[in-house]
């Protein structure tokens, strides 16, 4: 009998505790890196996204204020990326008038994506075009 109560080790109760313990940290570590990686993709959408809107932004610069540009008109798409790198997403262009007159334009770009997650998300870019152009006076 003295031999039992002079061991040492841990009790029953003592590792359970340890493994309740080390259960929480470890999934709470995986929570913390699936959300990262949620993340990371998000931030890689949003990236090809406003490069898309930059592509389009300077393809819509470059037209001439004349009938092609101004045909434009309602809401039409725009593909300015690589279909592989951004699955699902999809590009939109609406001219508006303004009431400053027919001599400019506001246009409105957006891509609008789904992420892993199902997540809807969308960035967009306003631009204005003048009949004068940019740096006209």
């Amino acid at each position: 009998m003295k031999l039992l109560k002079s061991s040492k080790g841990y009790t029953l109760l003592e590792a359970l505790i340890a493994v309740a313990i080390a259960t929480i940290a470890f999934t709470s570590m995986g929570y913390i890196l699936s959300h990262g990686f949620l993340i990371a993709d998000e931030n890689r959408g949003r990236l090809y996204a406003l490069n898309a809107l930059r592509e389009e932004q300077e393809v819509v610069r470059g037209m001439a204020y004349d009938d092609s540009f101004l045909a434009l008109g309602g809401p039409r798409t725009f593909t300015s990326w690589d279909p592989t790198k951004f699955l699902g997403a999809t590009g939109s262009l609406t001219v508006a008038t303004l009431g400053l007159g027919p001599d400019i334009k506001k246009v409105t770009l957006t891509v609008t994506w789904t992420t892993r997650n199902s997540r809807t998300l969308a960035e967009s870019v306003t631009t204005y075009v003048a009949r004068i152009g940019i740096n006209r006076s």
